[in-house]
């Protein structure tokens, strides 16, 4: 049985499931990407946790911010936790998201941690060996009760960012943009080469728009 086009909580993800598309997302003010009109992918994933209070950033921003009813307190945000991915906004766990890229961008990002808090210091140039290679990619997901789709956005760190390099350049290789295919991310942990250190990376695979697999993927894309 196909899965549907939505986040589902707490249910297994069907074996062998294609992906499939999601409504388009919403046209904004300002030109979107070309790729932006293909339709989005909900995730078809496992999720886990429970969800923020989506009006809880409203409230605490009552007369001063508007238009923040959906975002929660973690914003639209998509983060890596161990082997799955973490919906910010909804403290959702999931273990993989298909998606279809509406736009990215390659930066370098250095993280000065001498004081107390944290410094992120964003650069289109590697200005020199502090800064580190960072891919950010966005998408949109049909909300529920037939909502506007809502943008989320990833920022993908250095050993991820070079196998979605690696995953870019396999698609072009075999005739398609990013924003052709339904990327399926997932997630692996990769061991450093000196044996130290454990790390999480996101794999890729594509499949077309109908769902079918593309036979184009990342060296350790999971199988669901």
């Amino acid at each position: 049985m196909a899965l549907k086009a939505t986040k589902t909580v707490g249910a297994n993800p069907a074996q062998g499931a294609a992906p499939q598309a999601a409504p388009q997302a919403p046209k904004a003010e300002q030109a979107a990407p070309q790729q932006a009109s293909v339709p989005a992918v909900a995730p078809q994933a496992t999720a886990v946790g429970t969800p923020v209070k989506p009006n809880e950033l409203a409230q605490m921003n009552a007369g001063v911010l508007e238009g923040i009813d959906d975002l929660g307190v973690g914003g639209n945000y998509v983060t890596v936790d161990g082997t799955q991915f973490l919906y910010k906004s909804s403290n959702t766990l999931v273990d993989y998201i298909d998606i279809v890229v509406s736009y990215g961008k390659r930066f370098y990002q250095w993280v000065d941690e001498s004081g107390e808090n944290k410094v992120f210091h964003n650069s289109d140039t590697k200005l020199d060996d502090r800064y580190k290679l960072k891919f950010e990619i966005r998408w949109f997901e049909q909300g529920e009760d037939d909502e506007e789709p809502t943008e989320y956005i990833q920022t993908l760190s250095t050993t991820s960012a070079m196998n979605f390099i690696d995953y870019i350049k396999k698609l072009a290789q075999a005739g398609y943009g990013v924003g052709q295919v339904i990327t399926r991310m997932t997630v692996s942990r990769q061991t450093s080469k000196d044996g130290k250190n454990r790390y999480s990376r996101v794999e890729f695979e594509a499949f077309s728009m109908d769902g079918q697999p593309l036979n184009i993927k990342t060296s350790e894309a999971k199988q669901f």
